[in-house]
């Protein structure tokens, strides 16, 4: 199981989120899980939108968005890596 085999696990949207937790049922692996949005700095949105109903700009708004909590997600796995 995923679980098992990596450090995080992203989640776009509570959704997905939540039915990735239900997976573990011990809640064991719970600090793996993440949404996507909490690595953001510049964004307040908490969910990744699905961009296909937003049209073009919908989808640059998502890559804004991806771009920006993937800054984050490397700022803090550099972090963990530099406290290990």
């Amino acid at each position: 199981l995923d679980f098992h085999d990596f450090d995080m696990i992203l989640a776009m949207d509570q959704e997905n989120y939540d039915n990735i937790t239900a997976l573990d049922s011990t809640a064991e692996y719970d600090d793996k899980v993440y949404l996507m949005c909490s690595f953001c700095s510049r964004h307040t949105i908490k969910e990744v939108p699905d961009p296909y109903y937003g049209g073009v700009e919908g989808f640059n708004q998502v890559i804004d968005l991806l771009m920006d909590a993937c800054e984050g997600l490397l700022q803090h796995v550099t972090k963990q890596q530099l406290q290990a």
